[in-house]
């Protein structure tokens, strides 16, 4: 094909289809969000469409709208990881997360399985001392005290971190006992040792998680826009939790999903009766 075609070709597709950095910025102020805030973000890049410098953008624009007081953080979980090093293990948490990873600046926590990489004002203090994945401080529970949000790029509650948190504040009975089967892990040093932790509350299944939307939609606590293609949705972190956990003090099978195929919800059924029957 002729050079004058593609540029030819390459400019419809560009002025019809390729989502810029400004238009990110106004649906992420028309969402909700603002200078200041701190935001947990999960994201499906290829949700949102041909974006102008991918990953990059998308990131940009939510520096640019939450400025220098402000923090973004993001899932760089690596799951079944036994050999963790927070410097060179890449996320398995979409091309976003491990750009934001790969930033200047950005500090990532240690924890071997489900590490969270943050930049900003507040990266150093939701970032430090990671010990339990979904636990009472760890990240994103910091990032609730602070009034923090979670925004969801393209993604639905289904894939919502935060609501492991809820289930760890309501301590539903099968927390540890199903879901990851990483039960001990070594981190990499800086210094090339190793140091070796013991996994004690891993997350189990999220395909359930979904289940939470319509309660957080009657109760007026999401915010919807579309950002190019991709649905996005803004909730506050302490909102989600605190809705989700009551939730589960009530039920603690609430959120848990109804695939045939799980290996992990029908055993934490099952954990959940024992207890009933006990009680």
């Amino acid at each position: 094909m002729r050079p004058s075609s593609v540029a030819a070709l390459t400019a419809g597709v560009e002025s019809e289809e390729m989502v810029t950095l400004k238009q990110i910025e106004a649906g992420l102020t028309a969402l909700g969000l603002k200078p200041g805030d701190g935001v947990l973000l999960h994201s499906s890049l290829s949700s949102v469409g041909w974006v102008e410098r991918g990953a990059d953008t998308v990131i940009d624009a939510i520096l640019e709208t939450i400025g220098l007081q402000g923090t973004l953080m993001v899932p760089t979980f690596t799951h079944n990881t036994a050999v963790f090093d927070p410097l060179t293990t890449s996320s398995r948490t979409g091309l976003i997360s491990e750009t934001l990873r790969l930033r200047p600046g950005a500090l990532r926590s240690w924890h071997p399985t489900h590490s969270v990489a943050a930049l900003g004002a507040k990266a150093d203090e939701l970032t430090a001392d990671h010990r339990k994945a979904f636990g009472i401080g760890s990240p994103i529970d910091r990032l609730a005290s602070h009034g923090g949000y979670v925004l969801l790029l393209g993604v639905t509650c289904r894939y919502c971190s935060a609501i492991y948190v809820a289930e760890n504040c309501a301590r539903v009975p099968y927390i540890g006992a199903v879901g990851n089967p990483i039960r001990q892990a070594a981190i990499m040093t800086p210094d090339g040792g190793k140091v070796r932790v013991v996994l004690e509350d891993q997350p189990s299944c999220g395909a359930g998680f979904g289940q939470l939307e319509p309660l957080l939609r009657e109760r007026g606590l999401i915010a919807d826009r579309h950002i190019g293609q991709a649905h996005c949705q803004l909730i506050g972190t302490r909102d989600l939790v605190d809705t989700a956990a009551d939730l589960l003090r009530k039920d603690p099978g609430a959120l848990l999903c109804h695939r045939p195929d799980c290996p992990h919800c029908p055993r934490a059924r099952g954990i959940i009766r024992l207890v009933i029957n006990k009680t």
